[in-house]
């Protein structure tokens, strides 16, 4: 079996959610067989890199195009910026399936010389509410404004779900969605690449926080976390990121029991797991299971969100749920005189192995696309 696959920005090194989904899927399916033709848009390619190599039986490059003046038309700008003549030439040089990676990918879907083509959506969000939870959360108000027409823009843009022969969304939430209103997607939870859960002791040393500062929403969520800190002076706790050091220095200071430690790669966040005992996940934005939580759940020991960050029964199962600053503080408190038991452990590992195995998901994938081309 061969595969197109669409992908809306450079994936490697794997180091935020969507595209993290997007290299350990190629990954599994390239281990099961399948084919790959990478078609990447991105404005930073170097050099390939090896790891794409490997997943991979062709790799096409794509600029992404800013121009200003896309903001003045009816599609949405991150949508524009991916609109490049190549690669519908480079698609058509094959009759495989193709899988558009996130609706920012499908510029040319509807192309009629794709025609007769099994097409595939990899639906990372529904982007509107995205864009509206990002504007809200925004304080600058030219941003606010431009988040707020790309919503706007993405809720019309939606209605070219139908041109897809099958829907992979992330989430129940957005499956539901999908569903509703247009009867084409399937649930499969996002790839990460954890294989096993961390051997961990029965206690670690602090509350743990991380997240992209640069999103509006972590930020939000992050003070919000400082705050509830602030209160409980007593415990360790502890915010890794790899960016937005300045401004979270500046929020806690004087509070010694406050520390920012800045992600250098993926090892370095393993270990920071390692020796928490409390990993908190926290949103404002409902967008289903966050890929952040996953790591979380198969590094670190007990987990705490909101209900913005999981909508998988089965996910939440294993994590302690709170919607409040008193809850959040009073879980806290309580977590840290628990040790991390087997019972916990074995808890996890029946979910995790269930719901969120990458092997397990790519077969599920795999064979989707095998009847979409029978019957097609």
């Amino acid at each position: 079996m061969e595969l197109n696959v669409v992908c809306f920005d450079y994936p490697y090194p794997p180091n935020y959610g969507g595209i993290i989904d997007v290299f350990f899927k190629v990954k599994k399916l390239n281990k099961l067989g399948v084919s790959i033709v990478l078609h990447v848009f991105t404005d930073r390619v170097d050099v390939d890199h090896p790891q794409l190599k490997e997943v991979s039986s062709q790799i096409f490059y794509y600029d992404i195009n800013k121009k200003w003046y896309y903001f003045f038309y009816n599609k949405p700008f991150s949508v524009l910026t991916r609109n490049h003549k190549d690669l519908l030439q480079n698609l058509k040089l094959n009759s495989s399936p193709i899988l558009f990676e996130g609706l920012k990918s499908t510029y040319c879907c509807h192309d009629e010389q794709l025609d007769g083509r099994v097409k595939l959506l990899r639906y990372h969000n529904i982007e509107h509410d995205y864009y509206n939870g990002i504007s809200k959360s925004e304080s600058n108000l030219l941003k606010k404004k431009i988040y707020s027409l790309e919503a706007s823009k993405y809720k019309k843009y939606e209605n070219i779900l139908p041109k897809f022969d099958k829907v992979f969304t992330l989430s129940i939430f957005e499956t539901n969605h999908v569903d509703l209103k247009f009867g084409n997607a399937k649930y499969i939870p996002a790839f990460h690449g954890n294989k096993q859960l961390q051997e961990l002791s029965e206690w670690g040393e602090y509350v743990l926080y991380h997240g992209d500062l640069s999103i509006s929403d972590n930020i939000k969520s992050v003070l919000f976390l400082i705050d509830a800190f602030k209160r409980i002076q007593t415990i360790k706790f502890v915010i890794a990121s790899g960016n937005n050091e300045a401004l979270i220095t500046k929020k806690i200071k004087g509070y010694n029991h406050i520390k920012f430690e800045k992600i250098k790669d993926f090892n370095h966040l393993k270990q920071l797991f390692k020796k928490s005992h409390v990993c908190v996940s926290w949103s404002f934005q409902q967008s289903g299971t966050k890929l952040k939580l996953i790591n979380a759940l198969f590094n670190s020991r007990f987990n705490v969100v909101n209900k913005n960050v999981v909508d998988d029964v089965s996910i939440l199962s294993i994590c302690n749920v709170v919607n409040t600053k008193a809850e959040l503080v009073n879980k806290v408190l309580e977590l840290m005189t628990k040790p991390y038991n087997d019972i916990i452990i074995n808890s996890k590992q029946i979910v995790l192995n269930s719901k969120l195995s990458d092997s397990n998901n790519a077969k599920v994938i795999k064979e989707c696309v095998k009847d979409l081309v029978e019957k097609n």
